[in-house]
């Protein structure tokens, strides 16, 4: 998910491969929704008044964070949505996730987001 080189650098540790991946090293690889239980969608229905007029970034994404969120070296991933909830996935390891957003109640409560960060 992370590595997008064919040569890993000297001090890089070893990392879990899926499956699905581990014949493209160094290549982006997309990961089955059902295999990395990543559910996102980020709609936006170009309307006049909803958007466009009111808001003129609209089309610059709203945001993407990753960072170890519970010290077990594996990177984890918050979603940032503009018209729907925000979602906080756990990495389980093996680019498999779980979805931890009510639990770590961070959906962010409606309204129009953009921008994620997250320090580790």
């Amino acid at each position: 998910m992370i590595q997008c080189n064919d040569s890993p650098s000297k001090d890089s540790q070893p990392t879990n491969q899926s499956k699905s991946s581990s014949s493209s090293v160094g290549k982006f690889v997309k990961i089955p929704e059902k295999e990395s239980n990543i559910k996102f969608s980020n709609p936006n229905k170009e309307t006049w008044d909803r958007y466009i007029r009111n808001f003129n970034y609209m089309y610059n994404g709203s945001g993407v964070a990753v960072g170890d969120i519970n010290n077990d070296g594996l990177p984890d991933i918050y979603l940032v949505s503009n018209t729907t909830s925000n979602k906080l996935f756990l990495n389980k390891g093996d680019f498999r996730f779980e979805d931890i957003t009510t639990k770590a109640k961070v959906d962010g409560g409606g309204g129009w987001h953009n921008g994620a960060f997250m320090v580790d």
